[in-house]
């Protein structure tokens, strides 16, 4: 899985990625809103069946606007 998470740095415009310990969540923000379908397919195609069982993938907008990034994260 780290090297899935790895390559989204090389290949996307990703700004966070954040893998939940406690909380089966992999969380992306990424700064180009056209990138969203694009990291969450690329997720689907490149984590194991079990992987992707286990977590849920959350793709959003970063913002610098902390009002907005809470939103945008919690998918509002």
């Amino acid at each position: 899985m780290q090297a899935v998470m790895d390559s989204l740095w090389e290949n996307h415009h990703v700004q966070s990625i954040h893998v939940g310990d406690t909380d089966s969540v992999i969380a992306v923000s990424i700064f180009d809103k056209e990138e969203i379908a694009k990291v969450e397919k690329y997720l689907e195609q490149n984590l194991s069946k079990e992987k992707l069982e286990h977590y849920s993938l959350h793709v959003f907008l970063y913002s610098p606007d902390d009002k907005e990034f809470r939103d945008n994260a919690r998918g509002l």
